[in-house]
């Protein structure tokens, strides 16, 4: 049974709980319109009567509740019972929370201790590895000072072996060079011992005549022979003929020199076909025609008649050069025949 006591003046009671009993201890206090000058008495207080349970008044709210029965002590025991025992479950959850905070710090301060001691390890490891980094550095730059070393022998080695090249090198042009003038002069050889030589190797005047007063010269014609002494054919065969009359005081000049100046000419043009060839050891037939000239010139002096041949030919060898052979004839008193000039003759 719960019993509720109420210090306060006497007010009316209108709402009650259902199952609780109500004890009220009432006091008068003097208001402040009695007498002044009277002493405020205490009151001797009232006797309290024993209260006996009664059934509270129905709520206003809810009129037509059934009256409330009284709770018995073994309610309450249980009520308390209950309270006790979510109190007590309450606790166990308290406790499991504490214990599984420690656990975990616990598990925290293990785990910084595996970690510090970790990285004491680690530490460790790294003065060593700093050591052998170290030890590592020396041994790497003991071995780049011997690669460098060898680097330079090995350049030595190849500047040596380029100078060596170069003189090989060098050793080798100069040889090659010589084989290569030695082989120029032997095929050289060769073909002047093997080309075709082409050169007159006789001459016949026919019946040359000086008029009576001496004015005249005056030949019916000359006959050339022309051979190939050499152990080749001569191809593409050509023979050009001048016949002229000079003072005989004036110097001799050769085949070229009298066609440019193209002065008191005669010019037999080849009578050779084209692509002439002539075998090695034939001789070759080439008449002149008749020739007549002055005998003095305008000053008295006498005219040496002259006949200059030029023969060009090539040889069966691949880029050889044309050939010329040049040959010169005069006709001298007083028999007048026509013998060799002493210049205006070459071969090549």
């Amino acid at each position: 049974m719960l019993v509720t006591v109420l210090l306060q003046p006497c007010p009316r009671l209108s709402h009650r709980a259902p199952g609780r009993v109500y004890v009220f201890l009432c006091y008068n206090k003097k208001m402040p319109d009695d007498k002044p000058g009277e002493d405020i008495k205490e009151q001797p207080p009232k006797q309290i009567q024993s209260v006996q349970a009664v059934n509270p008044p129905v709520p206003p709210d809810n009129p037509n509740t059934p009256d409330a029965k009284p709770i018995s002590a073994q309610q309450v025991h249980a009520e308390v019972k209950i309270i006790e025992d979510r109190v007590k479950q309450a606790e166990k959850w308290m406790i499991g929370l504490t214990g599984a905070i420690a656990f975990f710090g616990l598990c925290q301060v293990v785990a910084g201790f595996l970690q510090w001691k970790a990285m004491s390890g680690q530490l460790t490891e790294m003065r060593g590895s700093s050591v052998d980094t170290h030890t590592l550095a020396e041994a790497a730059r003991k071995q780049a000072d011997k690669a460098e070393t060898i680097s330079d022998s090995i350049r030595q080695a190849v500047e040596a072996l380029k100078v060596s090249n170069s003189q090989a090198r060098q050793s080798l042009e100069k040889t090659l060079a010589q084989s290569k003038t030695a082989l120029d002069t032997t095929i050289t050889a060769s073909h002047l011992d093997q080309r075709a030589w082409v050169g007159l190797t006789d001459f016949l005047s026919v019946n040359p005549l000086l008029s009576a007063d001496g004015m005249k010269f005056s030949v019916e014609g000359v006959k050339l022979t022309i051979r190939n002494s050499g152990k080749t054919p001569a191809i593409h065969l050509s023979i050009s003929v001048l016949e002229t009359g000079r003072p005989f005081s004036d110097p001799i000049k050769d085949f070229d020199e009298i066609n440019q100046e193209n002065r008191f000419l005669i010019v037999q043009e080849s009578t050779l076909p084209r692509g002439q060839a002539l075998a090695p050891g034939v001789d070759l037939k080439y008449p002149l025609g008749g020739i007549f000239q002055p005998a003095r010139d305008d000053q008295g002096r006498n005219i040496t008649q002259y006949i200059l041949v030029k023969i060009t030919y090539n040889d069966i060898f691949t880029g050889t050069q044309q050939h010329t052979t040049k040959f010169c004839l005069m006709s001298l008193r007083p028999n007048l025949d026509y013998r060799p000039c002493p210049k205006g003759n070459s071969m090549d």
